[in-house]
């Protein structure tokens, strides 16, 4: 899965170079969040609006973030996966070569023929020695590519794990927007009755 296109400079907003690292976002972010919080700026529109893009930000560039890992675990398992698979292949050529020296028609051939059809000690030696490299090689790509199955699968847990949270916070946030709303709707109505009573 390729990173997701943006169309907004989410590290402008919160106010960092793109190849900032993990921590400098999160600090930047949680100062922007403390200067543009509801809190400190009570009942405003644009502080509002300016916190949950704010929020946006922080999250867009956390997911940017955390898909492009995504994509690099998933490119090295499927460079795995295929190193893997060439050692399997090579391994499967020599047995059928083998086969096909070991089998009866050979045999049978080399027999009439009076020829030897074994390979030299040597030969035989070298070609057991990189037979076991191979195994070696492809026991050791397994383990990586299981352990990169791992980390792959724990940085999608994180990242799912982000998304609940983020959505949590916006809805907390959408909630306090609206309980904002509500009470400056009421506070209106109320001062619309006052000068509809002292007209009457």
């Amino acid at each position: 899965m390729a990173p997701s296109p943006f169309t907004e400079d989410y590290y402008l907003i919160v106010g960092v170079a793109q190849d900032a690292d993990k921590e400098l976002i999160v600090k930047s972010y949680r100062k922007r969040a403390r200067e543009l919080h509801l809190d400190c700026n009570q009942g405003t529109r644009e502080a509002t609006e300016a916190f949950q893009r704010e929020l946006d930000a922080q999250w867009r560039t956390t997911k940017i973030n955390f898909e492009w890992s995504i994509f690099e675990v998933n490119r090295d398992i499927e460079r795995l996966e295929k190193d893997i698979m060439g050692l399997v292949s090579i391994a499967a050529v020599e047995a059928a070569e083998e086969a096909q020296r070991n089998s009866w028609t050979t045999l049978f051939l080399s027999f009439i023929q009076k020829k030897k059809v074994e390979d030299s000690e040597e030969v035989k030696e070298q070609k057991d020695r990189e037979r076991q490299e191979r195994r070696i090689e492809t026991d050791m790509k397994e383990r990586r590519l299981q352990a990169t199955k791992a980390a792959l699968a724990d940085k999608e847990e994180q990242l799912r794990i982000k998304q609940a949270n983020y959505e949590v916070t916006r809805m907390k946030d959408q909630q306090a927007i609206t309980q904002i709303q509500l009470v400056m709707w009421q506070r209106g109505s109320a001062k619309a009755r006052e000068g509809g009573t002292r007209e009457g």
